[in-house]
């Protein structure tokens, strides 16, 4: 018989002979290595516990972590553990006595999965996302995944929401891998991705904040995996917008590119109206900023050169207050 096993014979003996209900004492040798096989672990997968059968077992099933992934190890200290017992199990602590080590070393004990449920998982989420806007989508393997070692238990499947996504030319689906209903790990699918659709282009060259009219817009099929943005696939859309950059004769217009245009455009030939008592004065000049409607701006004759400042009142037109 061990000498915990006699301590705690002993306080039992002690417990029947004063009449008294006395707590009794557990057991709890941490191993100093331990390997499990599932995706949480439990103080039974570190260390033996011994004592009264109920309290026992429930001390035992008490949830610690989630395993590392295989290959992988954590070190879990024995003051952590405590810690987390006390949590689960308030006052635990004072009927427990340690023994064994002071730290223990985990690993997993990993199940192989194979690729092959996880690659079709994210052609089909991707494939999904893309045929219900897209008529022409193809999809190609780009690399192969080894197959995954995981923790053994239930795995399941899921992929973020893809629907705002338009992917490149080289694209990954990120998959993540659940055991049991835990997350554990996620991992990505590469594909190669073409997409022939008909976009918006620049008819001719545009400049920088020049307003777009219908016929300055074209409609090219292109494989929209190579533009670099979320081409505008409705010419109508862009209509009375201006550019913010220039776009080169044939360039994709994609959306963030075109902005609403203001009531004054700076190097605009703009009417600026003046009054002097009954006297009407109009004017040509060079708006020198974008103005908004009731916006004053700096403005210069074309004729004299002058600078000073009007207030928009319409689209073309500003008035000196």
């Amino acid at each position: 018989m061990s000498r915990l096993a006699k301590l705690l014979m002993f306080v039992a003996l002690l417990a029947l002979c004063s009449g008294e209900a006395v707590s009794m004492p557990l057991s709890v040798e941490l191993r100093g290595e331990a390997s499990v096989n599932k995706s949480i672990y439990v103080l039974a997968d570190l260390a033996t516990v011994q004592g009264d059968v109920a309290a026992a077992s429930r001390l035992a099933g008490v949830q610690l972590g989630r395993s590392p992934r295989p290959g992988y190890w954590a070190n879990l200290t024995k003051n952590e553990i405590a810690a987390r017992l006390e949590q689960v199990i308030p006052g635990i602590n004072k009927r427990i006595v340690w023994t064994g080590s002071e730290t223990v070393r985990i690993g997993t004990v990993g199940a192989a999965h194979s690729a092959a449920p996880i690659i079709e998982h994210a052609r089909e989420a991707l494939q999904q996302s893309l045929y219900r806007r897209f008529e022409h989508v193809d999809i190609e393997l780009a690399s192969e995944p080894s197959d995954v070692i995981l923790p053994q238990g239930k795995l399941q499947l899921s992929v973020s929401n893809l629907d705002d996504v338009i992917p490149a030319k080289r694209f990954a689906v990120w998959v993540d891998m659940s055991i049991d209903g835990e997350h554990y790990q996620s991992l990505p699918i590469w594909f190669r991705v073409t997409i022939p659709a008909d976009v918006v282009t620049a008819g001719r060259d545009l400049e920088r904040y020049e307003v777009l009219e219908l016929d300055d817009l074209r409609t090219t099929r292109v494989d929209v995996t190579t533009v670099g943005g979320r081409p505008v696939f409705d010419r109508e859309e862009l209509v009375g917008l201006r550019v913010r950059k220039p776009v080169a004769a044939g360039g994709v217009l994609v959306h963030g590119l075109a902005e609403p245009a203001p009531a004054i455009q700076q190097g605009q030939l703009i009417e600026v109206v003046a009054s002097s008592g009954r006297i009407l004065l109009r004017s040509k000049a060079i708006a020198l900023a974008d103005g908004e409607l009731d916006e004053r701006i700096a403005v210069q004759n074309r004729s004299s050169g002058e600078r000073y400042f009007a207030t928009v009142v319409a689209p073309g037109y500003a008035q000196v207050r």
